[in-house]
């Protein structure tokens, strides 16, 4: 197996480096100005622990990765090189043209363009601000946008309609939110529910909305 230098995480600066052995392994603490780089992944940050060996980092203070169209930015973070995973801690902020996502943490899969966000997390995309406890997505590179699923305390706010449950799942491809767990979708004058509820979108809007059972409609007007 060929490893090419450009294919490791690699240390470019650091004002400050001050190498160390720990349990037998060279560790390298880098304070000021931090920089690493792997492939065309940028990572800058305030202060790092770095193992030579493993190529693993530990970053913390000003924390930014840049990678291609996405922008990520936390107050430290974990990056493992061999799976290209970085874990994200506190005030965590991930970004690209089609979508926004702030999260307490979260496990980002950079090659995958996918993640797991935890704590706090609100999605913003196409128009809807998804937020929930936790909330699992992926960007098909053939599709603007992220296939996404919330859990926990879901609510999805769009034009004038919000949805909640405690489970949506959402795929690009087929643009159908299908919603789970006490759903319910609540308009200007009335509110609908029932085992669970299914979007159907075309082209961003909403073109029809189906409850397979138990449906109850609710109408502020009347009271029926």
């Amino acid at each position: 197996v060929l490893i090419f230098a450009d294919d490791r995480l690699r240390l470019i600066h650091s004002d400050v480096l001050e190498n160390i052995t720990v349990d037998g392994k060279a560790v390298q603490y880098l304070t000021g100005d931090v920089k690493f780089t792997k492939r065309n992944m940028v990572i800058t940050c305030d202060r790092a622990q770095f193992n030579e060996n493993s190529r693993e980092g530990a970053m913390t203070g000003e924390t930014h990765v840049i990678k291609e169209d996405v922008t990520l930015t936390c107050d430290s973070l974990y990056f493992d090189s061999q799976n290209d995973l970085i874990k994200t801690f506190g005030k965590t902020h991930i970004w690209d043209n089609e979508y926004d996502l702030e999260a307490d943490s979260l496990n980002y899969y950079s090659e995958l363009k996918k993640g797991e966000a935890f704590g706090n997390t609100t999605l913003t995309q196409k128009n809807q601000i998804i937020k929930a406890d936790r909330l699992d997505y992926e960007k098909n590179r053939e599709h603007e946008g992220v296939s996404f699923e919330a859990i926990g305390n879901v609510t999805i706010q769009e034009s004038d309609r919000i949805a909640t449950c405690g489970k949506a799942v959402y795929s690009e491809e087929i643009e159908i939110t299908q919603l789970y767990q006490d759903p319910k979708m609540e308009t200007e004058n009335r509110t609908l529910s029932g085992r669970e509820i299914e979007l159907q979108y075309k082209n961003e809007e909403l073109e029809y909305m189906y409850i397979p059972a138990k449906a109850h409609v609710v109408s502020l007007i009347s009271g029926w």
